[in-house]
């Protein structure tokens, strides 16, 4: 009997040392798969995640313009981060958190060069011919007497509603 307890706490405890320089399985960081990883390989795998990311925006007349993490200068600050979220890990408590998902979200730590972003933007925003247009909803006509209510059509536009790019 004591001799279990005594195999049982020396597996807790060398468990838990363990957790004290590695993330606790099911461990998800910036949406990324860091599970039993230590802080510096959490910080590869980030960092390769985020120089993949690309956005795509589509606009009206098929257009399609990629937008690469590499065009905006878009990375992961993980030098004081990573170690931070590891550090405020409990790692005695693996016990209790074995069976969780565990999601650490640091986003202030995923920076952009907004500049560059919005000389893209121009770029892309900037129609070859004629003037942008901005789309519109289809709505309801102002009350005529003679014809009662009418539905005015849409207007699609090519006008780029920037406030949903930069969110």
């Amino acid at each position: 009997g004591i001799l279990f307890f005594v195999l049982l706490l020396i597996g807790y405890v060398i468990v838990g040392l363990y957790f004290r320089t590695h993330f606790y399985a099911n461990t998800f960081i910036a949406g990324v798969d860091c599970s039993t990883l230590t802080a510096e390989e959490a910080d590869k795998v980030i960092s390769q995640k985020i120089s993949g990311y690309h956005i795509t925006i589509k606009g009206s007349n098929h257009m399609v313009q990629k937008i690469s993490a590499a065009d905006i200068d878009l990375s992961y600050q993980y030098q004081r981060a990573t170690k931070e979220l590891l550090k405020n890990q409990k790692c005695y408590a693996w016990i209790l958190k074995a069976f969780g998902i565990h999601q650490l979200e640091n986003p202030s730590e995923v920076v952009y060069n907004k500049d560059q972003l919005n000389k893209i933007l121009d770029t892309i925003c900037t129609p070859k011919k004629g003037k942008l247009i901005k789309t519109e909803n289809a709505k309801l006509s102002s009350y005529n007497k003679n014809t009662g209510f009418s539905i005015i059509k849409e207007v699609v536009g090519n006008e780029l509603d920037r406030s949903l790019v930069n969110q």
